[in-house]
């Protein structure tokens, strides 16, 4: 696949994925109230003040990695086809300085996290390397790519018009600052196997201003001959040698899917309609 480049501007319209009336549809949502999911490496839930949020990777852990993954039980059978997902971002240095290397909001099959496939960050999932698929979002808060989207390990998309406001305003120096709702950002990411892909983000409290900008839209169509059955959602971040809190909150998806007889349900129908022809007969 070869790269798109994008030229975003930093205000404009959001135009929302629409899902598909009459179709098959569900929600997944958390607030980590309680502990959801399957965590590796540093994630774990924060309970500080009274808050829960997800807690990816930590100021002061300089060189790690942390992964959440919804767990494929929640998408199980099921074979999805557009999604709207929306969640609340922040980082937290704790007076420290600069922020260390971001996340990624990932889509894929996640059923096998065993060595090292569980790892990643804003580049995306090893596991993803490894498979050749999957669908990363890096939200990269150094150096000079912004956010850029990845299909396994191939970039697909990039922003080359987006400036630093998304995560100056999300980013605090003290902990309890980072924790309250009002001052993350909020991210959009919306996808639909016919249409594709937009990415906005939200920072300021008021979208009115103008604050949402189009990262991506519309490039990221799905590669065909790739079984999407239990695929699910999750964040991977990582602290270079520079470190901080990355924290996740409110994460809520609308989607669509295809629903997928599981291997015993096929079994039974097979053997129904062998009953039915003997009698039949």
């Amino acid at each position: 696949m070869s790269k798109t480049k994008l030229v975003c501007t930093a205000v404009c319209t959001a135009a929302s994925v629409t899902l598909t009336a009459g179709a098959e549809l569900d929600t997944y949502s958390t607030n980590f109230s309680p502990d959801t999911g399957d965590h590796y490496g540093t994630s774990f839930v924060t309970t500080h003040n009274g808050h829960s949020d997800l807690q990816l990777v930590s100021d002061g852990q300089a060189g790690a990695q942390g992964t959440w993954t919804t767990g494929g039980a929640a998408f199980a059978d099921r074979s999805i086809t557009a999604f709207s997902a929306n969640f609340d971002f922040s980082f937290n240095t704790n007076g420290s300085g600069g922020l260390g290397d971001g996340f990624s909001f990932l889509f894929g099959d996640m059923s096998d996290m065993g060595g090292d496939r569980w790892a990643g960050g804003e580049g995306g999932l090893n596991a993803f390397y490894q498979d050749g698929a999957g669908m990363s979002i890096g939200f990269d808060t150094y150096g000079g790519d912004s956010v850029k989207a990845r299909w396994g390990a191939n970039s697909i998309a990039e922003s080359i018009e987006f400036g630093s406001e998304w995560w100056e305003y999300a980013r605090e120096e003290n902990y309890d600052a980072a924790l309250n709702d009002a001052n993350q950002g909020n991210i959009i990411v919306e996808w639909h196997i016919d249409v594709g892909l937009q990415v906005l983000i939200e920072w300021g409290g008021d979208p009115i201003e103008g604050h949402w900008g189009a990262v991506a839209t519309e490039f990221f169509t799905w590669p065909g001959g790739y079984d999407m059955t239990g695929w699910s959602f999750g964040f991977a971040a990582r602290n270079g040698a520079i470190d901080n809190d990355i924290l996740i909150d409110n994460l809520n998806i609308n989607y669509e899917y295809n629903q997928v007889p599981a291997p015993g349900a096929l079994a039974l129908l097979g053997l129904a309609g062998i009953v039915a022809r003997r009698r039949r007969g």
